[in-house]
């Protein structure tokens, strides 16, 4: 766990001084909306601090080889949302989604019993 902490701290720290190298950030946070305010903490609250803690409670519960492997559904669930909001897949994004399904399925299957081969 300090790990991860360390390393959004740093990864955090880096992504505010690109902000200030590239942007003038207090400028565009200044003259943000209400609206702009509530869609960044939602997307704070929900999209990552209860991401992160679903993630470590899987890594507790699971350990952390079983759930590694659900990381290769993001891309499954970004699809699907993509797919909500009208942008239809393509052929080569369907056949992705169904390799992404086919591994994690193939990788959670229970393993053979100790003699069996």
């Amino acid at each position: 766990m300090d790990t991860a902490v360390w390393t959004m701290v740093f990864g955090a720290l880096a992504l505010v001084l690109i902000a200030f190298a590239q942007e003038r950030p207090v400028a565009v946070l200044a003259g943000a909306s209400p609206i702009f305010w509530l869609a960044s903490l939602h997307m704070a609250l929900i999209g990552t601090v209860l991401a992160y803690v679903f993630w470590q409670t899987g890594i507790a519960e699971r350990g952390a080889a079983a759930t590694s492997v659900l990381f290769n559904l993001v891309p499954v669930s970004a699809l699907v949302v993509a797919a909500y909001f009208g942008r239809m897949p393509d052929v080569s994004q369907g056949l992705g989604v169904a390799v992404a399904i086919f591994g994690v399925w193939l990788s959670s299957r229970a393993e053979p019993e100790a003699g069996r081969a």
